[in-house]
């Protein structure tokens, strides 16, 4: 996200001692975009790419620790998930999870963002949306780093995990 880096450039620049947090993409997303495939057997969105997904819970327990814990001396800390899954994966998981087939379906970009304009998305959410799915077939989301698992002191959750949870609720 732009403003994140730049938020970070800033802080860097102003010589003030700390920490950036930078996490993996909030496995929530991955939930939402999920939707009703497991009734309509179809996941459909733009072509992506493998995410390091995180969950809320894991990145909320990983930022106290850091506030928490001595000062590790780096001015940035990545937080990701232990794998990365895309929405293929995603869709194979929620097939076995929910004993119903999912299969994952390739929307072209601008079909996506003109579908969302039309539901009463702005179009500047639209594009960032879009921009996300971009970004992950670009491998901008495929980083790992044990940080995450090092700080809440175990594995953080999976997509399974998460997919799991979800659809038992």
């Amino acid at each position: 996200m732009p403003d994140h880096y730049a938020t970070e450039e800033i802080l860097h620049a102003s010589a003030v001692p700390g920490t950036a947090l930078r996490g993996g993409f909030y496995a929530d997303t991955a939930v939402m975009l999920l939707g009703s495939a497991a009734e309509s057997g179809e996941l459909s969105a733009p072509e992506d790419g493998p995410v390091n997904w995180t969950t809320h819970g894991d990145m909320s327990e990983a930022m106290a620790a850091a506030l928490a814990g001595p000062d590790r001396g780096e001015t940035m800390l990545e937080l990701t998930g232990s794998e990365t899954v895309d929405l293929s994966g995603i869709a194979a998981i929620a097939s076995e999870l929910s004993g119903r087939p999912i299969r994952r379906t390739v929307v072209p970009d601008d079909e996506f963002r003109d579908g969302m304009i039309a539901r009463g998305v702005p179009l500047e959410r639209a594009a960032m949306m879009l921009g996300i799915f971009q970004a992950s077939r670009q491998g901008g989301f495929t980083r790992l780093a044990p940080t995450l698992e090092q700080l809440i002191g175990r594995p953080p959750k999976t997509m399974r995990d998460v997919l799991g949870e979800s659809m038992a609720s």
